[in-house]
């Protein structure tokens, strides 16, 4: 589950390096562990069979999320209810998709939706130390896209600004 401890993991290891320590990221690396079903506290949304009983407890999904961090916080939302998210390696889907890194609008959306995220799930200061651990993310990678971590870097400090900026130029391209 996402925790600020794992935000600061990946800010300064990487995702990948992070993720070879439970409490240090949140990507699972050990491709052992993608060979047999197990318990899961959340995986990605590309495809999900949700019960009647689950869908019926939990309800919709929340709206607020708009693309990123939907299923996170609908899977925490059925796990509060006693219902348990499985991952199964003998189903196969292909995702046809994956745009949040081609469009720094969509990047910085999904940055703010995880402190949205924190702040709703874990409280105001598990938020301030998952954004100030993504802004330190943003700028060690800044060199690598400036576009895509700039406007995320803007979407966390000024949300606002960054929010008319995304609207104004959605798939992150200069005006002319």
């Amino acid at each position: 589950d996402p925790t600020p401890l794992r935000t600061w993991g990946d800010a300064l290891l990487g995702g990948h390096l992070a993720g070879r320590y439970d409490a240090l990221g949140e990507m699972v690396v050990e491709r052992s562990l993608y060979l047999d079903a197990r318990q899961v506290d959340w995986a990605t949304g590309s495809a999900m069979a949700i019960s009647a009983d689950c869908r019926s407890a939990v309800g919709q999904w929340n709206e607020d999320y708009f693309l990123y961090s939907e299923e996170t916080e609908y899977m925490a939302r059925a796990r509060d209810l006693g219902f348990v998210v499985r991952y199964d390696p003998s189903i196969e889907i292909t995702h046809v998709g994956g745009e949040m890194r081609s469009s720094p609008a969509l990047y910085a959306l999904g940055i703010r939706n995880r402190v949205r995220y924190a702040r709703r799930r874990q409280g105001r200061f598990a938020a301030v130390v998952t954004a100030v651990g993504l802004m330190l993310g943003e700028l060690v990678r800044y060199r690598r896209d400036p576009k895509l971590h700039g406007l995320a870097l803007k979407s966390l400090w000024r949300p606002q600004t960054a929010a008319v900026e995304a609207v104004r130029n959605p798939v992150g391209r200069s005006q002319a």
